[in-house]
């Protein structure tokens, strides 16, 4: 995990209050597809001043599930903050088998020589992928340090079937 200079009040950068509130956005997530059972399409995106969550939960499965997350890291469950469906999974995944395929089927020559090779280098940087994807969440984009958190303002938007829930944190230095 990062270690910064001071996590606490506006001593804290942005960069992280963003990784703080991308750990309690996972945890929220996984609450409500274990407390909920969620199903379909759910989705997260952190900035500093708090998260969002897309998806067919109700405002009250968000509020019970924020709070719980919040109460679960501040007792220990650090684990929480890593996520198997990360967008820092899929980028990893994505970067890697592409310059897999590149650099195998250049290596190689190229033709269909170079495709086979360009398919198993795919295919071994897939595999490799899932743990280095959890390793870049744990280390550099999320962190379930939750010390002086606290939860703001939690709201629902509704654009069309989408719904849309902000939920605000705000760090209080001192407590």
């Amino acid at each position: 995990m990062l270690q910064p200079g001071s996590w606490e009040g506006y001593g804290m950068n942005l960069w992280h209050k963003t990784i703080r509130n991308h750990g309690l956005e996972h945890a929220t997530i996984s609450l409500l597809m274990q407390e909920f059972k969620l199903k379909g399409p759910l989705a997260g995106y952190s900035i500093p001043y708090g998260f969002f969550i897309l998806g067919n939960a109700t405002l009250d499965q968000i509020r019970k599930s924020v709070a719980l997350a919040l109460l679960q890291f501040q007792e220990g469950e650090k684990g929480l903050a890593i996520s198997p469906y990360c967008g820092t999974n899929i980028l990893t995944s994505a970067t890697l088998a592409t310059i897999a395929s590149l650099a195998s089927y250049k290596l190689s020559g190229g033709g269909l020589k170079g495709f086979n090779q360009a398919i198993s280098a795919v295919t071994l940087s897939l595999i490799a992928s899932q743990p280095i994807g959890k390793i870049l969440q744990k280390r550099f984009t999320t962190s379930p340090d939750m010390a002086n958190l606290h939860l703001g303002r939690i709201q629902q938007y509704h654009f069309g079937p989408l719904k849309v829930h902000w939920i605000g944190t705000t760090i209080i230095s001192g407590q």
